[in-house]
């Protein structure tokens, strides 16, 4: 996934920190996400979120309807019959990621005729029009999948691409007086609006945006709710005439429950009625959801976009207790044999955290675990990027991991002094006294790791970057805006000059002040020696 990340934020009339204050980052979802290994299972690895939560999606189709402005309109109901939970997420939940997911068939192998788009919550009060978007691009971004309306062995209606797009859109969800965001349930439903390229040019023209899926991924926060793992795999691909299977497998889960409860939801477009395919994770069979003589992907939205949802367990024994990965296939029937083009897996099970305090046993057992966005088979030590270490951590005891990272004190030092660090972070025995805090009655081994020493960067006017750039506090070495600049600083690149060569990254992993993998066990604290307050008036 290539979400970015934000810039050094300038500080207006906010609170900053400035290089004894503490800021204190909470374990959620990550910044941003690694590009995965080569592969060659046809979807690569997205993310992956451990939760007490779980996801819904919810769809519309869009091909045909565009009209004289070039875009297709739909609507999007949330909740929406062929998720699961059919009720939505629940009310009071925390969304921790909203993403969008859309398919444009496109005659172009140099420009990108469905990446633009709009996107708004529909309701009283609500915007008018839509908040543009730009969807990244997934996979080969000129992968000649097939679209025909005879399946894989039809006319391919030219020389046309699929192209999967997906755009971060929690940004624009709509929240209630307290900032909670109101997804949508079967109490509140919601409605969210979407317009995508579309020649309104059914019958082979281009660009055709097949549908786009809404995925909600939530915490709730209840004591009782077991810890749960959503993985996403993404991309764009179908198979071919002599190629017809789909397989992929699915990892970074880790560790299945001793009871898992498991889904599955494959986001694919051009499903029609009268072609049929047969779904299985790990061998067992998943049969359509819309009855017996449907296919399972039937083009459920407009005759061109799918997203159903199995609750596979209920099938069989598809995600076994203990399991660290599990593979999905579709293969079209014998007779009337589908073709559909893939956008997303998704897959959830719970998982085995048998104290409950977030971290699963297998990571507390070996002290560790390997970030799935980079390898899942590396070396247990911590030369191996891809390694996360957690020193001391016991299955059987609640354990709290905490990244300390310092700035600087002299900011016209050109490096920190590694052995100073006291005169950055709090007194041995302050930390003694905060651990002593969690354990005593509280039973928590509280784990204080010190990171990495920032040097003071100031913030200058730069009136020739577009747009300009203008520091509400020039020349103040030090100033981290909260938040953003606080974000900037945990995931700023460490091995690459700055943040779109990161993201590029070709030669290597893109390594960052606060390691990748840790979103899913770290929480983050950067200590500086003051806290800024804005010192500003109005003149009359």
């Amino acid at each position: 996934m290539q979400t970015s990340i934000p810039t050094l934020e300038t500080v207006s009339w906010r609170r900053c920190l400035m290089a004894a204050a503490v800021a204190f980052a909470l374990l959620s979802m990550p910044a941003v996400s690694q590009t995965a290994l080569a592969q060659s299972d046809p979807l690569n690895f997205g993310n992956n979120y451990f939760v007490t939560g779980d996801y819904v999606v919810a769809g519309v189709g869009l091909r045909g309807l565009g009209g004289s402005t070039g875009y297709a309109t739909g609507t999007i109901n949330m909740p929406d019959l062929y998720s699961e939970p059919a009720t939505g997420v629940p009310a009071g939940a925390q969304v921790i990621a909203a993403f969008l997911y859309w398919q444009t068939v496109e005659s172009s192998q140099t420009t990108f005729a469905g990446q633009q788009g709009f996107f708004r919550p529909v309701y009283t009060g609500g915007p008018s029009t839509g908040y543009a978007i730009t969807g990244t691009v997934l996979g080969n971004p000129n992968a000649p999948v097939a679209w025909s309306s005879g399946g894989c062995s039809g006319n391919s209606q030219g020389s046309k691409t699929i192209r999967t797009y997906r755009a971060d859109v929690r940004p624009f969800l709509r929240v209630d007086s307290e900032g909670n965001v109101l997804a949508g349930n079967s109490s509140l439903p919601a409605q969210y609006e979407v317009r995508l390229a579309d020649s309104g040019s059914n019958g082979g023209g281009a660009p055709l945006t097949l549908g786009a899926t809404l995925v909600f991924i939530y915490r709730v926060l209840d004591l009782n709710v077991p810890l749960n793992s959503i993985v996403i795999y993404d991309g764009s691909f179908a198979p071919s005439n002599s190629s017809s299977d789909m397989t992929q497998t699915i990892e970074g889960f880790y560790q299945a429950a001793a009871s898992p409860i498991a889904k599955l939801t494959h986001i694919v477009g051009n499903g029609q009625a009268n072609k049929y395919e047969n779904v299985y994770l790990d061998g067992v069979y998943l049969p359509s959801l819309y009855g017996v003589s449907s296919p399972p992907f039937p083009g459920n939205y407009n005759g061109s976009w799918d997203n159903p949802t199995w609750i596979v367990n209920n099938y069989g024994s598809a995600v076994q207790p203990g399991d660290s990965d599990a593979t999905t296939m579709v293969a079209p029937s014998a007779s009337n044999s589908g073709c559909v083009s893939w956008g997303a897996v998704i897959l959830s099970t719970t998982v085995k955290d048998s104290d409950n305090d977030g971290l699963l046993d297998v990571w507390e057992q070996n002290h560790g675990y390997c970030d799935a966005s980079l390898d899942t088979a590396c070396a247990h030590n911590d030369s191996d990027p891809a390694w996360v270490s957690l020193p001391g951590a016991d299955p059987d005891k609640k354990d709290i991991f905490v990244q300390m990272d310092y700035m600087c004190r002299d900011p016209n030092a050109t490096t920190c002094d590694p052995t100073d660090v006291a005169s950055f972070l709090p007194s041995q025995t302050a930390l003694n006294k905060v651990e002593s805090a969690f354990g005593g009655n509280h039973g928590i081994d509280l784990h204080l790791i010190t990171g990495n020493a920032i040097q003071q960067t100031e913030c200058t006017d730069d009136p020739t970057a577009s747009p300009p750039v203008v520091c509400p506090v020039p020349s103040q070495p030090g100033v981290v805006g909260w938040k953003g600049g606080f974000v900037f600083l945990k995931n700023q690149p460490l091995n690459y000059p700055d943040e779109n060569s990161c993201e590029q990254a070709l030669d290597g992993p893109c390594m960052r002040r606060f390691q990748h993998g840790r979103k899913d066990s770290y929480h983050y604290a950067l200590f500086g020696y003051a806290l800024g307050a804005p010192s500003w008036s109005m003149g009359v």
